[in-house]
């Protein structure tokens, strides 16, 4: 179904006062002027259009400017001065958005008659639209803080609207604010032309009344983020998913339609363009030059140069390593066959509702619009619905032969206005996943005390928002957009960046989470979470060349009585078992495993024993002559050095990996030469930012120092240690 083209017409306050800044509070973001705020707004509209409705048109009208320039003013010198025509309603094109990056509000002075740019642009929308289908819209976009000259125009721009069949849209800018706040606004504002309370309010009364006339509607936004609401919104067209009746058996049934509520918006996807193709002259007539066209062939194993046509194809489901075919007239027979339509299969307390069954978007159900009679009946089974705490399961098909789908229907009790039931689809059994978890109250040991439940109260209660929220815009869908209406003019333009106040949004709202730090660190102090010691992987292989001949003495292996072993043994010897299960020191045959072990007791003392065992280990395996010894002494230095910056020992490692240039420098060979074949250098400020050792002193730890002498000193590096003071958990949450 085609849409109607729709015609717009923006009538934007150009006075000096929209230099004034908006009456939006914030803190580190800059409050833009009304004009700037006004003007996003108009990018948004037209960006909007040239992204979803390239056939709509767009005009504007700036009024309150220091020149004049209409159709209206060229016959009569005498009137509709200070207003000027940017565009006339017209398809909307970059040049259109280039121009409302132009355009800039008055800097001195002027007249600014609201009723006169009104006129101007439903003047100009009688010579567009007139004898010709279009959607009209006028959206008028002011603070209303200028004098109108002749309010006796009112009656006739009521009149021009009601006769032209306009929509009026009213975007009042820090419109309805209190009286202490205009006054806070005007001492903050030194120098600017702020309107007189009294001025503003009769102007914000006289658009009311007309907008209450002609049936249009006031919106006042006060904050930038509320200009996203007027056009970042990708139109969508109010088509119903099924026509048809709501059935309760054979006897009696209710036309109805079903419009979708919820409808994910997507990222729009990408164009195919082929460069070379579109350098090229020959192309089919009916492709645009560029375009990508994908086409699928087939072809048979046994005969690759073959093609299959599509009458000698089949398809077939997988069943073990057999293909099971189906032909077309197989597929026919096993589907069923269904009208369109929704049944009433019974109704259901509320209580047996569980809010995890929801499959897909909440879909709204409405009686008939042409018959009267079938919104009241939807209107009293809903309230009939409510009373008695109940809600509906129906059969619901969209379209006929399409499959059936089993439904709950809610009544509608939030919105009043709407006489309507909700519809959520229900899984099938096939649907649910079967996963299964462990029930939390049959563990004693993990029930929440007294004073956890607490601390969780009262971090709920901190952090719980207002009920004040209406819009919750998307980044993503917001930055593409914007990204492409900077392409569009400048195709070497980088990607658009968030503005300020859409990207403040996204971080956490100090003046909720400040208040609130009590009672996160209470609830994180409730909650202490410490890292399980790993258990030993007794399953794990042991070799001979582990252990070093000299640890192993005849008197450490502990002799069985008997020798014969009791009759509960299945005769099956661990060597982890026979060595020990408690790690007091690290070992010769797992050093790794044995040092992190240490470590997982979160002891001060059994740490610092860990890396004193982890340095001996090293230096006692690069003591052997064995070459397999040096390999496994390298994989547990560069573990070593791995793990220091973690644990915190950074500068330590630096001076044990000096002993080790002392001992095994460049005049005992093999050892240096593995540490420089494998690059082991010391800790530098690339690996730890609070160590004092320079990327350069690391690098040049491998050369030999007569030639760390002879090269020229470069300047010291710079490391920026200033951090960010505030180390409490708000700052850990950014």
């Amino acid at each position: 179904m085609s849409r109607t083209k729709e015609a717009i017409m923006i009538v934007l306050d150009a006075s000096v006062a929209m230099r004034s800044p908006l009456a939006e509070v914030t803190r580190k973001v800059e409050v833009g002027s009304r004009f700037e705020a006004a003007k996003s707004a108009i990018q948004g509209i037209v960006n909007q259009k040239l992204l979803f409705r390239k056939n709509d048109e767009v005009g504007i009208v700036m009024y309150g400017t220091e020149g004049t320039d209409n159709q209206l003013n060229a016959d009569d010198d005498n009137s509709y001065k200070h207003v000027t025509v940017v565009s006339s309603v017209a398809p909307v094109t970059i040049d259109l958005a280039k121009q409302v990056l132009a355009m800039e509000a008055a800097s001195v002075e002027t007249p600014a008659d609201v009723l006169d740019g009104i006129i101007v642009a439903l003047d100009l929308m009688i010579r567009r639209t007139d004898n010709k289908k279009y959607d009209k819209r006028l959206v008028v976009i002011t603070d209303a803080a200028t004098r109108i000259n002749n309010p006796s125009d009112m009656e006739v721009v009521c009149t021009m609207i009601q006769n032209l069949d306009v929509h009026l849209q009213i975007i009042g800018i820090d419109f309805g604010l209190s009286q202490d706040t205009k006054l806070e606004r005007m001492d903050n504002v030194k120098g600017e032309n702020v309107a007189a309370p009294s001025i503003k309010e009769e102007n914000e009364k006289m658009l009311q009344s007309i907008a209450t006339e002609v049936h249009g509607e006031v919106q006042s936004v006060s904050k930038r983020i509320d200009f996203l609401a007027q056009s970042k919104l990708k139109p969508v067209l109010q088509t119903t998913k099924m026509r048809g009746n709501l059935e309760f058996g054979d006897a009696m049934s209710i036309p109805v339609y079903v419009f979708a509520k919820v409808l994910e918006a997507t990222i729009p996807s990408l164009q195919k363009e082929s460069q070379v193709a579109k350098q090229s002259t020959t192309y089919a007539e009916d492709d645009a030059p560029g375009k990508v066209r994908m086409e699928r062939t087939s072809f048979a194993p046994d005969h690759p140069d073959e093609e299959v046509p599509p009458e000698r194809r089949i398809k077939a489901y997988k069943y073990g390593s057999e293909m099971i075919p189906f032909s077309t007239a197989d597929q026919a027979a096993l589907k069923l066959l269904t009208t369109r339509g929704l049944k009433v299969l019974g109704f259901v307390d509320k209580s047996q509702w569980k809010h995890g069954l929801g499959m897909t978007g909440t879909d709204a159900v409405f009686g008939d619009f042409t018959k009267p009679k079938a919104q009241e009946a939807i209107h009293a089974l809903s309230t009939a619905m409510h009373a008695e705490g109940k809600f509906a399961l129906a059969r619901f098909v969209r379209v006929a032969n399409a499959a059936p789908k089993v439904v709950a229907l809610f009544p509608n009790v939030q919105e009043p206005r709407l006489h309507c039931l909700w519809m959520q689809q229900l899984p099938f059994e096939e649907d649910l996943r079967p996963y299964e978890f462990s029930s939390l109250a049959s563990n004693p040991t993990i029930q929440p005390t007294a004073t956890q439940l607490a601390a969780a109260d009262t971090l709920v209660e901190m952090l719980s928002r207002p009920a004040s929220t209406s819009h919750a815009f998307n980044p993503a869908l917001q930055r593409l957009y914007d990204t492409i209406a900077h392409r569009a003019m400048d195709p070497t333009a980088p990607l658009a960046p968030l503005p300020p106040h859409v990207e403040r949004h996204l971080r956490e709202d100090r003046t909720l989470f400040e208040p609130a730090l009590a009672a996160i660190h209470a609830f994180d102090k409730a909650f202490q979470l410490k890292e399980a010691a790993k258990a030993k992987d007794h399953k794990k292989k042991s070799f001979w060349s582990d252990v070093s001949i000299g640890d192993t003495k005849p008197a450490d292996v502990p002799v069985a009585d008997g020798g014969g072993g009791d009759d509960n043994d299945d005769g099956e010897l661990d060597l982890d078992d026979l060595l020990g299960e408690d790690v007091t020191a690290v070992g010769s045959m797992n050093p790794i495993s044995d040092f992190e072990a240490l470590l997982a007791t979160n002891q001060l003392a059994k740490a610092q024993l860990a890396v004193m065992g982890m340095e001996e280990q090293i230096l006692g395996l690069f003591r052997q002559d064995a070459r397999g010894y040096h390999a496994k002494g390298l994989d547990c230095l560069r573990y070593f050095r791995r793990r220091s910056p973690e644990i915190h020992r950074t500068t330590l490692f630096n001076a044990f990996l000096h002993r080790v240039k002392a001992e095994f420098g460049p005049s005992n060979g093999p050892v240096w030469q593995l540490l420089v074949e494998h690059h082991v250098t010391l800790l530098s400020t690339r690996d730890d930012p609070s160590c004092d050792t320079s990327i350069r002193e690391a690098e040049s730890f491998l050369l030999p120092d007569a030639q760390v002498k002879d090269e020229p000193t470069g300047g010291a590096e710079v490391v920026d240690a200033g951090q960010d003071d505030e180390s409490d958990l708000f700052a850990d949450l950014e």
